[in-house]
């Protein structure tokens, strides 16, 4: 009897000290004090050798340093070479290297960057030493206002192993260091996916100053959400932003034209652009748009483009479209055929239309003329009925024509609106 009491003591004590090391192991994890981390995000070009290179988004958080470089310029339809290494004091160790089978990659080369006057120098290395090539960059995009910028976040930001939770501590404030003094606070309540969001240098309101902003969650793209400050060089500190440019997720900045603008995702299939303008220290919305679907016919068989909005050179242009050159001929560009649809036919509504652009004289487009959807009335009493009466591109003819769609699928015995400018009797 002691002899198995004394097992079952045993293994109560095993199971006991296991949950204090486990309880152990979890608090030394998650710290109640929140770390405090430089960061600094840049984008490069230059050359190494005699080749001329682009590093996008080069960034540090803590004594890590990331980011991806091309040979030429990147390309999204290119991949780029990866960049990891470590803050060393005054200079960057990384090592570079490439997708391998599986999910591996392959060691391409080792980089040692120093700050030299604003520019960067350095070597790279091949992987066995044989082969040096020197570096020289400089900042693409200079954002440099003599400003060192830190965030408080709950604890370092895991290896790039790492699950996604431990790689996306929350930032719950952002310190402004000068000359290595604390000059100010911004609290805030960021948290990234799989990986920490930080804080950006951008001229917001366009007066010369340098503007902060760090996004604060990622929902479905690009409806971001964003903080941002503003910088007073009265108060010579940092201010909120208004409401008006606080309320508008995803945030760009036209320095050229002035003007703010943002995308916006409504659905699966809605995505729209909105333009601004500061006036009086507030943004107000100027000019919009929203995408659509835009029949077009080939061999008599309709199908459908879906066309989206982008903003360019201070204005809003879509893609695919039908342009008229100066002579009057319409043409479909882009034209990807894998990108119309003659399967699928789209909701029917005032949406559904084809719009006719052409040079503006400035390097960018107009609107023409604009042809949509319209119920047209028929029939009388019993059979009265309203059916889509569609204008389409017929891209073997070059032209705009139109189509009426009378079946029971598509016609409603509905009358519809009578503030619908597209009705027909």
């Amino acid at each position: 009897m002691r002899a198995v009491a004394s097992v079952r003591i045993s293994v109560a004590c095993v199971a006991l000290a296991a949950l204090c090391c486990s309880v152990s192991a979890v608090d030394a994890h998650e710290p109640t004090e929140p770390i405090e981390l430089i960061v600094w995000r840049g984008r490069f070009v230059g050359t190494l050798g005699e080749k001329n290179i682009e590093i996008v988004a080069l960034q540090r958080i803590g004594d890590r340093v990331s980011g991806q470089y091309c040979y030429g310029r990147c390309d999204p339809e290119r991949p780029a070479i990866a960049l990891r290494g470590r803050w060393t004091g005054n200079a960057i160790e990384l090592e570079e290297s490439v997708p391998s089978a599986g999910d591996g990659s392959t060691l391409t080369g080792r980089w040692r960057l120093e700050t030299q006057g604003g520019r960067w120098q350095g070597e790279w290395r091949s992987p066995d030493g044989k082969r040096r090539w020197p570096i020289a960059l400089t900042e693409s995009q200079p954002m440099n206002f003599g400003d060192e910028l830190r965030v408080l976040a709950e604890h370092p930001p895991g290896d790039e192993n790492d699950n996604c939770e431990s790689k996306s501590p929350a930032v719950t404030a952002i310190r402004v260091y000068r000359d290595g003094r604390l000059r100010q606070t911004l609290q805030t309540d960021s948290m990234g996916t799989c990986g920490m969001f930080l804080p950006e240098w951008a001229d917001m309101n366009f007066d010369g100053e340098p503007d902060l902003t760090i996004a604060l969650t990622l929902p479905a793209g690009p409806n971001i959400p964003h903080q941002s400050w503003l910088f007073d060089a009265k108060l010579d500190r940092f201010v909120d932003a208004p409401a008006s440019l606080q309320d508008i997720t995803s945030p760009m900045f036209d320095d050229a034209h002035r003007l703010v603008y943002n995308y916006w995702r409504g659905s699966c299939c809605s995505h729209g652009v909105d333009v601004y303008r500061w006036k009086d220290g507030e943004l107000e919305r100027i000019d919009g748009a929203e995408s659509h679907f835009m029949p077009v016919a080939r061999g008599g068989k309709l199908g459908y483009v879906y066309s989206v909005p982008s903003y360019e050179n201070g204005g809003i242009a879509f893609a695919p479209r039908i342009e008229r050159d100066a002579r009057g001929r319409l043409r479909l560009a882009p034209l990807a055929e894998d990108a119309i649809d003659f399967e699928t036919v789209p909701p029917w509504s005032e949406a559904l239309k084809v719009d006719v652009y052409v040079d503006d004289g400035a390097g960018g487009a107009r609107l023409a003329s604009s042809h949509a959807m319209r119920l047209r009335k028929l029939g009388r009493g019993t059979t009265t009925r309203w059916c889509p009466d569609i204008a389409y591109f017929d891209l073997d003819r070059r032209r705009i024509d139109r189509r009426l769609i009378d079946d029971a699928e598509t016609c409603t015995n509905t009358d519809p609106s009578p503030q619908s400018a597209n009705a027909l009797p």
